[in-house]
């Protein structure tokens, strides 16, 4: 019995990885909306949707908000917020990050300055290009 157990989860482990090469192509958050004549996300449906935020509601006006990073553009972050039962309506976005910075991965809430009002957060890095600047 011990070797059958074994040997499965060996076989496990090897189809997982033979499975994971290449096999899995990330499209977005919804690629067969977004894609085309979409100019919000630049018709990009790879570009959209690295982070969500969903349930939120920061601005506290009783409609749940969706926040999404994505690449293109220059990188931003967007909120959508319910409209109805079935819609969301695009609210807001960041400025677009500048070629220097990566663009935002992730995105996250929080009250950073204890006064009660959530505030988005969101991280862009700066690559120089050198493995050790001084």
């Amino acid at each position: 019995m011990k070797k059958i157990v074994i040997n499965f989860f060996v076989v496990a482990t090897i189809g997982s990885f033979a499975f994971s090469e290449g096999g899995f192509v990330q499209t977005g958050v919804a690629p067969s909306y977004i894609a085309g004549t979409d100019t919000l996300f630049g018709g990009l449906p790879y570009d959209v949707g690295r982070g969500v935020l969903s349930g939120t509601d920061l601005d506290q006006d009783g409609n749940k908000e969706v926040w999404v990073t994505s690449y293109a553009n220059g990188g931003q972050v967007y909120c959508f917020e319910q409209a109805g039962t079935d819609t969301l309506a695009f609210v807001w976005a960041s400025a677009v990050i500048t070629a220097d910075y990566s663009t935002p991965r992730d995105v996250h809430s929080g009250d950073l300055d204890g006064d009660g009002n959530g505030e988005i957060i969101f991280h862009v890095g700066r690559w120089t290009g050198e493995s050790n600047p001084d």
